[in-house]
Parts: structure tokens; C-alpha cells; sequence
């Protein structure tokens, strides 16, 4: 596989990943260097992948301890983005429904972007509104999905 492919950085089988990884403080795992050396023929030549071989044998390379964070994925990040597509299109459909309502009738409800949150969390099972709503706002800050 050529070093200028992006698939030499993702592929899990290829040493690009390990490199990825390494590059970026992701925890690599013992498995994912077997798998390399047995999979990619150049990886126990290549002089970069020394640090990461030494690390592996005097057992410095530890499993991540704990639940796994899955906000830092791709499937999350995806699903909020698409839950905010519906969060927006239902809050826009409740400030049509309370459109002719009088100040003092809207004053005990929820603001419609709340309600819409409430509304969606609990269609997907997702928790509370406010939870999805500070789900997509953190989301909005992330550097490579937010605005």
C-alpha cells in the first residue's frame, strides 16, 4: 500500500495507523500492533515503527481503563447532526402552532428549541431535552463538525 494513499493512515491492518495514532495520543493496543506486523510486510523494517515496538515490549502499551468514550465517534457525532436537523424543523412547526397564543399563555411553556429537544430526545430515546441540547451545542464547538 503506498504511503500517499489515505487509506495507509486508516487502514487498521497497515503501520500508517499506528503512526495515526501515535501522532495523535490515541491509545494503540497491543492486538493493532500484532495485527500490523502480520499483515503489512514492510512494518518490522520500517524504522518508525521502532518507538512503537519498543513501547509494545517493555509492556508500556496498556489497554484505555474505564467505559469507552463514545462522544469521541463518528456514528455520535453523526446522529447529532442529524438530530439537529429535527430538532430545528420541529421547533419551527411548535413556533407555527403558538403563533396566535398571547404572551401571558406562552409565559409557563418551555421555549419552542426546549420543547422541540424534549420532543426529539424522547421520540429516540436519547434522555432529557436539555441533555440533546447541550449535545449539539457541544458539537458546534467540535473543530471538525462545527460551524
Amino acid at each position: 500500500m503506498s504511503e500517499d494513499s489515505p487509506f495507509f493512515l486508516f487502514d487498521p491492518d497497515s503501520r500508517g495507523s499506528l503512526y495515526f495514532k501515535l501522532g495523535k495520543g490515541h491509545p494503540i493496543v497491543n492486538a493493532d500492533i500484532d495485527r500490523v506486523l502480520d499483515n503489512d510486510a514492510e512494518a518490522s523494517n520500517d524504522p518508525r515503527m521502532l518507538p512503537i515496538l519498543i513501547a509494545s515490549h517493555k509492556g508500556l502499551i496498556k489497554n484505555k481503563r474505564g467505559r469507552p468514550i463514545h462522544k469521541d465517534s463518528f456514528k455520535y457525532k453523526g446522529r447529532i447532526l442529524w438530530l439537529t436537523d429535527e430538532v430545528e424543523a420541529r421547533a419551527a412547526e411548535i413556533r407555527e402552532e403558538r403563533q396566535g397564543m398571547t404572551a401571558i399563555e406562552k409565559r409557563a411553556l418551555l421555549t419552542p428549541k426546549e420543547q422541540a429537544a424534549e420532543d426529539v430526545a424522547r421520540k429516540y430515546k436519547m434522555g432529557a431535552g436539555l441533555t440533546l441540547i447541550n449535545a449539539i451545542s457541544s458539537l458546534k464547538s467540535d473543530r471538525v463538525f462545527g460551524d
